[in-house]
């Protein structure tokens, strides 16, 4: 059973999202990333990923499409592993859905599978650059 609250949602993305890449969070007041959370929850559409010790490590918050079976991605942040658990959780949720996000300005749609692809390779060149 997990034990995280939507307080701790948006703490963790607080202290994460330093930058203000992944969530539009700036904009943001913590009651309304909260609602963003309750919401996504809702809709069954947040996913999020623990630790080893229990600890919040990565999460997701969407909106869901149900007409074209898009998931916009409202927000994301995490680790390599973390990433690879939520669109995992993704894919077996809403197989043959598609993923939408807001990149360099401009909303994508996004081919899960080549979607995977590309994580799969950006971690494969991690691992040799950390060796």
């Amino acid at each position: 059973m997990y034990n995280i609250t939507v307080n701790d949602a948006v703490q963790f993305i607080r202290k994460h999202d330093t930058k203000d890449k992944a969530f539009p969070s700036k904009e943001w007041s913590n009651n309304q990333l909260a609602l963003e959370i309750m919401s996504a929850i809702e809709d069954n559409s947040l996913t999020f990923t623990l630790d080893s010790e229990g600890e919040l490590d990565g999460i997701c918050i969407c909106r869901r499409n149900d007409f074209h079976e898009i998931m916009y991605v409202v927000g994301i942040i995490g680790n390599i592993e973390s990433m690879w658990k939520m669109l995992g959780h993704f894919k077996l949720w809403f197989p043959g859905w598609r993923l939408q996000a807001r990149r360099n300005s401009t909303v994508r749609l996004y081919n899960t599978d080549k979607l995977i692809n590309t994580l799969r390779k950006f971690q494969q060149k991690h691992e040799i650059i950390s060796r």
